[in-house]
């Protein structure tokens, strides 16, 4: 649910900017985050800030998933690599492995 929320914030706010120039734009402005160019990834300006938000926590607790998260990323998993899934994401397969086809779908 609070993945749910930042998603909407984050939308909301793009949304807010999207009148303004690129270069005035304070909340996520082009250099900031990564793109990519030709199959090839530009790194954003986000790379370079250092904060106590991303430090390496280690191991917490178990680090196992519970029973709803894996089956959620196993309904995921299952649509993006069906006739369905590669059909709604035709670039998936390239950007990831650069069109190399590694375990494509059974038809």
């Amino acid at each position: 649910m609070l993945f749910k929320a930042l998603v909407c914030l984050h939308n909301f706010i793009m949304m807010g900017e999207e009148g303004l120039p690129v270069h005035n734009r304070r909340y996520c402005p082009s250099d900031y985050i990564d793109r990519e160019e030709d199959y090839t990834v530009k790194e954003g300006r986000w790379r370079q800030q250092h904060s106590a938000y991303f430090k390496d926590l280690g191991r917490v607790g178990a680090n196992r998933a519970g029973a709803v998260p894996k089956g959620l990323r196993n309904y995921l998993q299952n649509y993006f690599v069906s006739v369905t899934g590669e059909s709604q994401a035709p670039w998936q397969y390239e950007a990831a492995l650069g069109a190399v086809r590694i375990n494509p779908p059974a038809y």
